[in-house]
C-alpha cells in the first residue's frame, strides 16, 4: 500500500505497479475532497477523484479512501466521499473511515454507482470496540444479509 509517496511521486505507482502488476494498492486519504498526506496533516489541494482517475490503470490493485473527517470517529461512512470516485473508476475500491456497526457495513455493500460496487471496507474502530464482531461484519457484507 502506497499513500503520501503515490500522490507526491505518481510515476513510482507506474514503476511499482509495472513490477507487481495487481499487487499495488493506493491509498487515497482526503477530507472531502481534499486529499492529505503525511498523517494528514498536509492538504495538498488534489482532488480526490482527479487523483482516483490518474491511479485507474490494470497495474493498481485497489484504491482505498479514507474520509479522514470520519476516520476512527464511529460516526458511518462518508458515502458522499465514495459515489464520485465509484463512477470515475474501473479499479476497486475499498472504503475506509467511519463506519460504526454492521448497519453500515451493509450500507456499504449495496452502494452501486453506475454499476460499480465497493470491493471491501476497513472497519477497524468498530470491531476494536466490540460493537461487532469480525463474523458479524463477513456476514453483514453478504448482499443477502
Amino acid at each position: 500500500m502506497i499513500g503520501s509517496a503515490a500522490v507526491e511521486r505518481p510515476e513510482l505507482v507506474d514503476e511499482l505497479t509495472t513490477m507487481y502488476p495487481g499487487r499495488v494498492a493506493v491509498g487515497l486519504d482526503a477530507r472531502g475532497r481534499d486529499v492529505a498526506i503525511h498523517g494528514w496533516a498536509e492538504a495538498t489541494g488534489s482532488d480526490l477523484v482527479a487523483l482516483a482517475k490518474r491511479f485507474d490503470h490494470a497495474g493498481v490493485g485497489a484504491l482505498i479512501v479514507t474520509d479522514i473527517s470520519r476516520d476512527g470517529m464511529l460516526g458511518g461512512p462518508g458515502i458522499e466521499q465514495l459515489e464520485p470516485v465509484l463512477a470515475a473508476v474501473e479499479t476497486p475500491v475499498i472504503a475506509s473511515g467511519g463506519v460504526s456497526s454492521a448497519d453500515d457495513l451493509r450500507r456499504l455493500a449495496r452502494l452501486e454507482v453506475e454499476g460499480r460496487r465497493l470491493s471491501g471496507a476497513i472497519a477497524g474502530t468498530s470491531i476494536y470496540e466490540g460493537r461487532f464482531t469480525v463474523e458479524e461484519g463477513i456476514a453483514a457484507c453478504s448482499l443477502s444479509a
